[in-house]
């Protein structure tokens, strides 16, 4: 009888650890899921913006805004 019972506790001790480790590793999965999705949104988002710096505009605002360059059919106004 106390073999009986030594075995139902060892055998439960075991499922109760199986199961905690169970819900650690479903735990993980969820944050890794997490993880993934916002990855992806800032892949998106740097993709978004690599597309917006191939075009003609933006290299054109950062020609003129950043470097000062005037086209030479463009009047620059100077406000001090």
């Amino acid at each position: 009888m106390v073999f009986i019972i030594a075995f139902v506790l060892i055998i439960g001790a075991c499922l109760l650890s199986q199961r905690t480790k169970v819900l650690k590793i479903e735990k993980e999965i969820a944050e890794q899921k997490q993880k993934a999705q916002e990855l992806e949104l800032e892949k998106n988002r740097l993709r978004f913006l690599a597309s917006y710096a191939e075009c003609e505009g933006f290299s054109r605002d950062i020609i003129r805004n950043k470097l000062g360059y005037v086209s030479p059919f463009e009047v620059l106004f100077a406000f001090e």
